[in-house]
């Protein structure tokens, strides 16, 4: 059975994205890494130091974790 490539192996259309596609694909990546480390800074800020923090999305607090 032929199997694709796995997620993270590049495959021959990989190969061919313009540089352009790329370079774009770099700055969204950059973009959402850095509003994903400032609202992890915001959550952790606004914790109390002893409090377990939800980093799942799923809205939780101490009572429920």
């Amino acid at each position: 059975m032929l199997r694709g490539p796995k997620q993270n192996q590049l495959s021959s259309d990989d190969e061919n994205i313009p540089e352009t596609k790329i370079q774009r694909r770099v700055r969204m990546l950059e973009f959402y890494a850095t509003v994903k480390d400032t609202e992890l800074k915001e959550i952790i800020n606004s914790q109390n130091c002893c409090s377990t923090i939800d980093v799942s999305c799923q809205k939780l607090d101490d009572s429920n974790m």
